[in-house]
Formats: structure tokens, C-alpha cells, sequence
């Protein structure tokens, strides 16, 4: 098996069972990919530390490319090794850096691999921390809110491949005579770029080398981050965040021209990562799952019609009450709908609690937020009224959803 991920920034929770239980059937032989922003080597202290052994000890292996948010200060420290065809770098025994512009086997199948990406968030500069003025250059931006970073700080040059590694890549490139199977970049092509930027996004030698990728090359699909949303593009352009998605591979062999996703386990995690947002109480990105006009209808009546109420009724909510549970019992799909089994129990600040089983039924946008999503419910103290002749005896207690 093979997963592609987004940007995780040091941050990954999203791999934890509770969030990612494919992962049961998973060993190291199959993988996880993360299309750059790893941001796992940053700072080489003793949390950093214990986050690495706690990928390494996860079922599968971890592979990433480098995005613009690596140290590369320490991450050049790793000693390169070959492995699958190109080269990496192990940050773990199974946590292990693809690096740029080489091209991996992996179950069969032909991965190309460039990192690297340019950084949005340095309008207002680079800054030298030992120039003589950097404390008030530092402070003064702060306290404006500006947009700046600090070199081999928060900010290195590295960021964007350098004239030997594209040279490595178009070496590499020839030599599978620009066929693979699958792309994984950080940032996208230039025509792509402006698509998901609307014309807002800087162009620059990398996204133009991509293009010229993209114009060249035969491949399946093309799979990025950086652009922190979840959406797919032109059909083979598929820029990840937060979701993970399954790679439909080895079934019966490779076949040449086949390939593909597996979608439902994305739209899976999506309502995992809902479920788990009002069971920590924390907003985990609801403005990346819903769409901008969803409704959402409550089991009970209420109704929100657009992606802000949701955020409103969810963050007002957790102010009075508590979900202690919110169990997925079984997912059903067809087409762009879903279908979510569960049970549900709450508890408010008056001491009142709630528990019922329900369903949730979801309808899908073309770039898999959620368009509608509908609750109901059904009471858990079930009975049969016809159980003592044709006559039905009713219990005389509340009954919800009537």
C-alpha cells in the first residue's frame, strides 16, 4: 500500500491510529508519502527527537521531499545512501528523505521526485540576524505584522533547488525518457500556479522547470503540496493538505496506462478529522473540509447554511457542552455521496447527556469538501410495541426527532 499526504509542518497527528487506522494493515514495506514541508528536522532538540521515533515506530515508512519550510542546515548533516534507484537520506531507519530530482521503484511502480518551493511569506524580507539593527528590524516588522523571515533561521536559500540538482533531475529524467508513473513535487507547474492562484502567485525557476516537466513527460498523476488545500486539478493534478489518499496499485499487476486513487478513504479521514474536532474541542481546519455554501441540518432541526455559521455553531457550542463520543460505525459510498454510521453521546454544562445512535449523509464537491451534510438520529432505547399482542403498547417517555 501507498499513501500521499500534505505539508505536516512537524506536526503529525494526523498518522495517529485514531486518525489513520488503515494503518493496521500496513508494514514497512509500504508507505506514506508526504509531498514536502516535512518540517520533522528543524530544531534537533529532544521533542523533535521523540516525534521521529514516534514515526518510526508506526507500522509503515515515512518518505518526504523537502518543501520551503526545512532546515536545511541540519538536514544536509544526514549522510545520502542509494536506495530504489535514487538517492535519500534516512532521518530514521523507515523516516527517509527523497531527495531531489531522482526517481524511485516503489511496489513496481516509477515515482519522480523534486522538492523545493518558494516561500509566499517573505514580503517584507529575509533579515540578517547579525546585522547590527536586526532586534529593531525584527520587532518593528512584528509589530506591524509583517511578512518576513530569518535566514538559516526560519528562512534558508536552499529552499529552491540549486543548478546541480536540476541538472541531477534532467539526467534522470532522459534516462526513464521522461515516462514514470507518478510526480511528487511541493509546489506545482506554472500553468497549474496560476489556476490555483488566480494570476496571484510569483512565478519562478522552478515552477518553470516543472512546466517544462509537465509539457514533456507521460505520467498518471502528479501529486504536490505547499498550497495548503486539498483539491485536484485537471483531473491528474492533485495538491494535498491535510488528506490523505491511497494509491490503487499492484491489483493484479502493474498494467501500463493504469493507476489511480482511492477516494474514499480520503473522504473517510475528512469525517474522522470532523468527528475528532468537536471530540478535543479544537478547530483542525473546517474552513479545508466544507465548502464555502455548505448546509448543514442538524438531526434535531437547525440548519447552517453557509461554511461561517458552521465555524460559529461549533465554536459556540463547545462553550456549553461536551462530545465524550462520536463512534464511526460504518461508512457506505456512491458517487459524491456518503454515508456515516455512528454513535454519539454529549454531555452540557448543566449536567444533562445525550446519547443516540445516527447517520450522517454527505454530498461531496468536485474537490471533496463537504457540500451538504445531513443528521439523523434514532433513540437507543428501542422496544417493541407489538411484543405482547396486535395492539401497541407505547412506552410514556420523551421521544426525540418526532
Amino acid at each position: 500500500m501507498i499513501y500521499a499526504t500534505g505539508d505536516t509542518h512537524g506536526n503529525f497527528q494526523r498518522f495517529a491510529p485514531e486518525h489513520f487506522p488503515e494503518q493496521a494493515g500496513m508494514t514497512k514495506e509500504d508507505y506514506m508519502i508526504i509531498c514536502g514541508d516535512f518540517g520533522g528536522v528543524w530544531d534537533g532538540g529532544k521533542k523533535e527527537g521523540r516525534n521521529l521515533d514516534w514515526l518510526e515506530d508506526l507500522p509503515f515508512t515515512t518518505l518526504f521531499i523537502s518543501g520551503n519550510h526545512e532546515n536545511f542546515d541540519l538536514l544536509r548533516k544526514y549522510p545520502t545512501e542509494e536506495w530504489n534507484g535514487g538517492t535519500i537520506q534516512r532521518i530514521r531507519p523507515h523516516v527517509i528523505h527523497l531527495m531531489r530530482g531522482q526517481v524511485f521503484d516503489l511496489q513496481g511502480y516509477s515515482f519522480f521526485a523534486m522538492g523545493g518551493a518558494r516561500s509566499h511569506d517573505i514580503e517584507d524580507g529575509v533579515l540578517n540576524p547579525k546585522a547590527p539593527d536586526f532586534e529593531e528590524q525584527y520587532w518593528t516588522l512584528r509589530r506591524m505584522g509583517g511578512r518576513f523571515r530569518v535566514n538559516h533561521q526560519s528562512w534558508w536559500k536552499q529552499e529552491l533547488p540549486s543548478k546541480t540538482e536540476y541538472e541531477e533531475a534532467r539526467h534522470s529524467l532522459e534516462g526513464i525518457h521522461y515516462e514514470m508513473d507518478y510526480v511528487i513535487t511541493h509546489c506545482a507547474p506554472t500553468s497549474i500556479v496560476d489556476i490555483l492562484g488566480n494570476g496571484g502567485y510569483v512565478h519562478d525557476h522552478l515552477t518553470d522547470f516543472l512546466e517544462e516537466v509537465k509539457e514533456r513527460a507521460k505520467f498518471h498523476y502528479w501529486l504536490f503540496g505547499h498550497y495548503h488545500d486539498n483539491k485536484i486539478i485537471d483531473d491528474r493534478f492533485v495538491l494535498l493538505w491535510e488528506q490523505m489518499i491511497k494509491f490503487i496499485v499492484k491489483m493484479g499487476g502493474k498494467v501500463k496506462g493504469q493507476g489511480g486513487f482511492c477516494f474514499m478513504s480520503e473522504r473517510e479521514n475528512i469525517v474522522r478529522l470532523w468527528f475528532n474536532m468537536w471530540l478535543t474541542q479544537q478547530d483542525l481546519g473546517i474552513d479545508s473540509i466544507f465548502a464555502e455554501d455548505v448546509v448543514y441540518t442538524e438531526s434535531w432541526c437547525p440548519q447552517y447554511s453557509d461554511r461561517e455559521t458552521v465555524k460559529h455553531w461549533f465554536e459556540e457550542w463547545n462553550t456549553r457542552g461536551k462530545v465524550l463520543a462520536w463512534d464511526i460505525k460504518q461508512f457506505f459510498h456512491q458517487g459524491n455521496q456518503t454515508v456515516v454510521v455512528w454513535y454519539f453521546k454529549n454531555q452540557m454544562d448543566n449536567g444533562k447527556i445525550e446519547e443516540f445512535d445516527g447517520i450522517s449523509l454527505i454530498e461531496w464537491t468536485q474537490d471533496d469538501k463537504i457540500k451538504t451534510l445531513k443528521e439523523f438520529g434514532c433513540n437507543l432505547n428501542n422496544y417493541n410495541p407489538y411484543q405482547n399482542g396486535d395492539t401497541p403498547e407505547f412506552r410514556n417517555e420523551k421521544t426525540n426527532w418526532f
